[in-house]
């Protein structure tokens, strides 16, 4: 496969805002995010973690730009599911509840600690948490540590995955793993 990064980097490096169809919504993100492809794939690099800093997410329901949050899936066209990686800081948290209408929401902790609040239920997660949210629970999260809390967020349709979560869907490839 032939890599095109120089048009690639330059598309990344060129976008100060990356927007989607919803009002109110617009994310800049910063040259350090590196975004490379070929013919079928997309690949992201942020540099670190702690780039996730530079990000920012604005909603009619923010005061003010909230720092810490990248829609990867725009830079990555993904087609199938959303996935945001985000960046909470120390002793801070969600200045408000959410629920969704269609999606089901999967939170990966990656590193630092919280602790989420799921319609009546409060509970604490860590590094290595993952947490299943169905679209009409009403979710809050907060930072409970002294570092940075880093999670992904990946949003798909509920109710179209099969009932037995197959993975019939993927097929052995006949090419030999010879590593370069």
């Amino acid at each position: 496969m032939q890599n095109d990064h120089n048009t690639t980097n330059q598309q990344t490096q060129n976008a100060n805002t990356v927007s989607c169809n919803t009002p109110n919504f617009s994310q800049p993100h910063n040259s350090h995010f590196t975004v490379r492809s070929g013919a079928q794939y997309r690949a992201l690099d942020l540099g670190g973690w702690a780039n996730l800093s530079n990000a920012r997410f604005q909603h009619a329901a923010l005061q003010n730009a909230m720092p810490g949050k990248l829609f990867a899936s725009q830079l990555l066209q993904c087609s199938g599911c959303i996935l945001s990686l985000n960046m909470l800081p120390a002793r801070s948290g969600m200045p408000f509840f959410h629920q969704h209408q269609q999606f089901e929401e999967l939170y990966l902790i990656i590193s630092g600690q919280g602790e989420f609040w799921l319609d009546d239920d409060v509970f604490p997660v860590q590094a290595g948490s993952v947490v299943k949210v169905e679209p009409a629970a009403a979710r809050c999260w907060r930072n409970t540590g002294d570092e940075p809390l880093y999670f992904a967020v990946l949003q798909t349709q509920s109710g179209v995955m099969p009932a037995d979560h197959s993975i019939e869907d993927g097929r052995l490839v006949a090419k030999e793993v010879v590593w370069r």
